[in-house]
């Protein structure tokens, strides 16, 4: 696409953007909500320093998969905001154009 030219389709980005939701609860639902359960699960069965460092690294593990959860958010978020800003924008161009005759 040449520099001097825009085109977003503004369904399409908005989709998008709800397909990126869904993704996250996907996530969530299948990665994360397992992973702490699976740590509950294991309290009382296992003890000692093995299990201690095991938990450790477990709660490193289940940050960073938020923070993966987080950014899955922000570009849903982020895909939605560009879709609606240009929406308006293209509004007020239409409008100042009409208004301009």
């Amino acid at each position: 696409m040449a520099a001097d030219k825009l085109k977003i389709m503004v369904d399409k980005m908005k989709d998008k953007s709800n397909k990126f939701n869904k993704l996250r609860r996907k996530y969530i639902e299948e990665i994360i909500i397992p992973l702490s359960d699976f740590k509950k699960e294991m309290d009382g069965i296992w003890t000692g320093e093995a299990c201690e460092a095991f938990e450790e690294r477990m709660k490193k593990h289940s940050n960073d998969l938020e923070k993966i959860a987080e950014i899955i958010d922000e570009v849903s978020m982020n895909i939605k905001n560009v879709a609606e800003d240009f929406d308006g924008v293209d509004n007020k161009i239409a409008n100042k154009i009409k208004n301009s005759f």
